[in-house]
């Protein structure tokens, strides 16, 4: 009898586990919905900023003195997307790495679980 109560006890205990697990994944996979969301958001604004780089670049630097805007604007211009792509290149290299980090923390919370399972 002491054996069945023991068994129970460790059933317990892995339901337990089992059952943290599974919030913690569920936690993480809201987390990665998000984030990929995010991720989805910032790749159509750096779609924007790239296409009006490409256009800017279409043009030689000499044909940017015979623009009709004003040298002004075509400065201004210059100087944003100066400042965007500096802005889009941190935030890359930021979810790079919560990316990363997120990837390992749902690795390790699978393997957790396959490990209860497997016990």
């Amino acid at each position: 009898q002491n054996d069945l109560i023991s068994a129970a006890h460790a059933v317990q205990g892995h339901e337990q586990q089992v059952s943290e697990i599974r919030t913690r994944l569920k936690a993480l996979e809201r987390l990665r919905i998000r984030k990929t969301a995010e991720l989805r958001d910032g790749r159509v604004k750096f779609g924007r900023v790239l296409s009006a780089m490409e256009r800017i670049a279409q043009f030689p630097p000499e044909a940017l003195i015979a623009q009709p805007t004003k040298p002004a604007d075509t400065v201004r211009t210059a100087i944003l997307l100066r400042a965007a792509l500096t802005h889009i290149e941190a935030q890359a290299t930021t979810r790079y790495r919560n990316v990363s980090v997120r990837s390992a923390k749902h690795q390790r919370c699978w393997t957790a679980s396959v490990g209860v399972w497997m016990r």
